[in-house]
């Protein structure tokens, strides 16, 4: 079977010998072989808190901004999120709001990471693109190696599959 073979098609032959096309659907049910390949790389950087904090906190009133803490924005790599609190009085909303950011301290540092981890998250990975095969799609048996290149672990796996190969298109004829 190649690709692209048309292994289902409409045709109706009436009684006088006639043919008419008609639109045709099937199911073709294979047993279909997937291979994939993930990267996990040994050696990484990840961000990570220095333990440095600060709190900055702002009125608005009337769309100005007035600075209710004198700390100024911390200089160098950092995290920040902000919380806004608007007022109400009696359920009705004021142009008024209290808002607060916090910063926080990080650093790039690299990390190694073991066989087992890099093997771990790879296990993760294939599960994930298992996950994402075409609805229906039924693994009968997988195999899988690894192998380490160049401080990256490469995990290659090979699914063994029953699945619909069936796809619709049009029959195109020249009359």
């Amino acid at each position: 079977m190649v690709e692209g073979q048309l292994l289902v098609s409409g045709v109706v032959e009436d009684e006088f010998g006639g043919s008419t096309f008609v639109h045709a659907k099937a199911e073709i049910i294979a047993e279909t072989s997937r291979s994939c390949e993930f990267r996990i790389p040994l050696r990484r950087s990840v961000r990570q808190s220095t333990g440095f904090t600060a709190v900055r906190r702002s009125l608005r009133l009337f769309g100005a901004n007035i600075p209710l803490t004198l700390t100024g924005k911390p200089k160098g790599d950092c995290d920040v999120s902000g919380t806004q609190t608007d007022v109400r009085l009696f359920g009705t909303l004021l142009p008024v709001s209290l808002y607060e950011e916090d910063w926080t301290g990080m650093r790039t540092v690299p990390v190694t990471v073991t066989r087992q981890q890099a093997v771990a998250e790879a296990k993760k990975d294939l599960a994930e693109y298992e996950k994402n095969l075409p609805q229906g799609t039924k693994i009968l048996s997988s195999s899988a190696s690894d192998r380490t290149e160049k401080e990256t672990l490469i995990y290659s796996a090979t699914l063994k599959c029953e699945e619909n190969i069936a796809k619709e298109s049009e029959i195109l004829i020249k009359s």
